[in-house]
């Protein structure tokens, strides 16, 4: 491991050198001549070649067998001695070079989690002959077609044991409680609830799992269809973060400040967690769990190019971008381009700007758009410069790009962070977060806005005739005791890659985060400005779009394609609010 660990450093600093003069993507048709502007690259990937046939030979003196890895070594070997022989073949074959360094770095992740298994063990006196058994053809026969028949009636959705609603003489109250996770997830809640839950409240809990989709917002969901159907949950778990309004719209889901204790319940999250399930004076879903933004870099990369992080947008542009495009790099802030687009969030880099200029999505309670304002106009135009004027990509896999270190910076979020905390462990030391570039104000502050912290969120049922019972369920599931339990139990079975980003701000530091990583995490947190979600709102999300690509594709005005886009927006909203009696 630790001679792969320094193979794939190696690779990716020969790759970056080749990089400076092919580009990320080569002409095919274009001769570089690598033999005349890098001499030493063929002793380079003769010298990489060898020490891999190190590797692969400790491999086989110490396997039983053939192994994969072993397989990709043989590969890898094969194609650095190929680029060897002619290092002109290199640019037209580049991608090889990044599935070596991924297939290496893949490796040592998936050595450090390789567990050692066993079927059984036997104890025995130390003379005494034993025999290993093993079932015989008829016993797997049996155990086959029993389970084969047991298929036809096994519920696959519930979790545990599932207890009948009580008779009315009874004191116990059983919650129907859906969450959209995996099996693994739904069985430590269970066992949490039964362990914790039911003893001290009485209240048992009967537990199914969904798909995760099933509780999104769209045009069909499990929710939507329980909910017409009559037969909806007393509670829904890890609901998308946008569906709570979507419901209180149309009063299918409870309002949960009208509980005399929300108030110190709420307490536990960021403020700005909460403002995602507002609507009409009350609050209709508790957050589960949330997202941060801030800026991912290599280290490494950033120091060969004398680089020092950008403190402000200028920065970017007039320090970082030209330095990285002179040596073929691109700094990473993606548009989610799709018109399904149905909210803010998924406008990171617009939303950052707007909030920096001090603009806003919409006017009061969303009664209009509030993107007809000058600080709304400069944000749009500045956004949309990046892409048309500093040539950021709109598109790039930011991941596998600062894994090659071709892209060395960029906007990230939870998502991208765990992936390189988890799948990239070949970067160890060799990268980390740093707030957002910043807006310069009028008293000389440097405001590092972001957009949307809200992930996932907990709702109740208007359907539900146990409200007080599920509030309860609510209130023991969101504390800090439980959710820091739940998130090291997690990470314990799964691993580091079913980190629990919880809501509750407590439990959330109470994992262990890297001590340089929680300050920036946390002080993003704390600069963060969520939006409203809004009748109409999901046209919002798509005009935008729709305006994005008037400009930077079409290259039509920018005031005239953001002026569009609002009339559109406001259009839709007024509908919305025509629709369900708010005008």
């Amino acid at each position: 491991m630790r001679r792969t660990d320094k193979d794939t450093t190696y690779l990716g600093r020969v790759q970056r050198e080749i990089i400076k003069i092919t580009g990320s993507e080569p002409d095919y048709n274009y001769e570089y001549d690598l033999y005349r502007t890098m001499p030493e690259l063929s002793g380079q990937l003769t010298y990489l070649a060898d020490r891999l046939v190190e590797s692969a030979d400790l491999l086989a003196s110490i396997s039983n067998e053939t192994t994969s890895m072993e397989n990709n070594y043989r590969q890898i070997i094969d194609q650095l001695h190929f680029f060897a022989e002619d290092v002109d073949r290199i640019p037209k074959a580049l991608s090889d070079l990044d599935n070596a360094q991924s297939n290496l770095g893949t490796y040592i992740a998936s050595i450090e989690k390789c567990p050692m298994a066993m079927d059984y063990l036997v104890l025995t006196a130390p003379d005494m002959a034993f025999d290993i058994t093993t079932s015989n053809l008829w016993q797997r026969m049996a155990v086959t077609g029993e389970n084969f028949l047991a298929s036809f009636s096994k519920d696959y959705d519930s979790v545990g044991l599932i207890v009948d609603d009580m008779p009315e003489d009874k004191d116990t109250t059983v919650l129907n409680v859906w969450i959209a996770r995996g099996t693994e997830w739904g069985e430590i809640l269970k066992e949490l609830a039964d362990e914790d839950f039911t003893p001290r409240t009485g209240i048992v809990i009967n537990l199914h799992v969904l798909p995760t989709g099933q509780l999104s917002t769209g045009s069909v969901n499990t929710i939507m269809l329980s909910v017409a159907s009559g037969t909806a949950p007393d509670v829904a778990l890890s609901v998308e973060y946008n569906l709570p309004n979507e419901f209180a719209f149309r009063e299918a889901v409870v309002d949960l400040s009208q509980f005399p204790d929300f108030e110190e319940v709420a307490s536990s999250f960021y403020e700005s967690s909460l403002i995602p399930f507002r609507y009409n004076g009350g609050i209709y879903a508790l957050p589960e769990t949330m997202d941060f933004t801030c800026m991912i870099y290599r280290q490494d990369v950033l120091s060969e190019l004398g680089l020092e992080l950008p403190e402000t947008w200028t920065d970017l542009y007039q320090k970082v971008l030209p330095r990285l495009y002179e040596n073929s790099m691109s700094f990473s802030l993606p548009v989610d381009t799709s018109v399904s687009s149905n909210s803010p969030g998924a406008l990171r880099g617009f939303t950052m700007l707007l909030l920096q200029m001090g603009g806003d999505y919409y006017q009061g309670e969303g009664e209009a758009s509030g993107l007809d304002t000058p600080e709304a106009y400069r944000a749009f135009k500045a956004w949309t410069d990046m892409y048309a004027n500093y040539e950021i990509d709109a598109e790039s896999n930011f991941f596998t790009r600062i894994r090659t270190g071709t892209m060395p910076i960029g906007i990230g979020n939870f998502t991208t962070y765990m992936q390189l905390m988890t799948s990239a462990p070949e970067l160890y030391g060799r990268w980390s977060i740093a707030p957002v570039p910043g807006t310069l104000q009028e008293d000389g502050t440097i405001k590092h806005a972001v957009g949307t912290t809200a992930s996932t969120a907990n709702i109740i049922l208007s359907q539900s005739d146990k409200k007080d019972a599920a509030w309860e369920f609510l209130k023991w599931w969101c504390s800090e005791e439980v959710q820091t339990r739940y998130g090291r139990e997690l990470e314990a079975i799964l691993g580091m890659g079913a980190r629990w980003n919880t809501a509750n701000v407590n439990a959330f530091y109470a994992l262990p985060w890297d001590a340089r990583h929680e300050r920036v995490i946390q002080a993003q947190m704390d600069a963060a400005e969520e939006q409203m979600i809004v009748p109409g709102g999901y046209f919002t999300g798509r005009h935008i779009i729709n305006a994005w690509n008037r400009v930077v594709i079409n290259n039509e005005n920018v005031r005239d394609a953001l002026e569009k886009a609002v009339k559109d927006i406001n259009k839709e909203l007024h509908n919305k609010r025509v629709e369900f009696g708010l005008e």
